[in-house]
């Protein structure tokens, strides 16, 4: 026989009223000290560009977003 379970919604605050964690998402400063830290020391050195940031969020976050951007206001595209 399957359980019972109570059906009382997960939260009652709406999605954009909560508080995110400060790990999460890139505010427009942690971009611009990603931009200025690989102009400064290359593709290299990944875990001291933003604090707080992993070395593969910030390879990711160069290479999917910053890079593209880059190409495209430059007209390699």
């Amino acid at each position: 026989m399957p359980a019972i379970r109570n059906k009382q919604p997960h939260s009652l605050v709406e999605p954009n009223d909560r508080p995110q964690s400060p790990t999460k998402g890139w505010t427009k400063d942690q971009k611009r000290q990603l931009f200025y830290h690989v102009i400064k020391n290359g593709e290299k050195d990944w875990k001291i560009a933003v604090e707080g940031k992993t070395g593969h969020q910030l390879t990711r976050n160069f290479r999917k977003t910053l890079l593209p951007q880059i190409e495209r206001s430059c007209g390699f595209f």
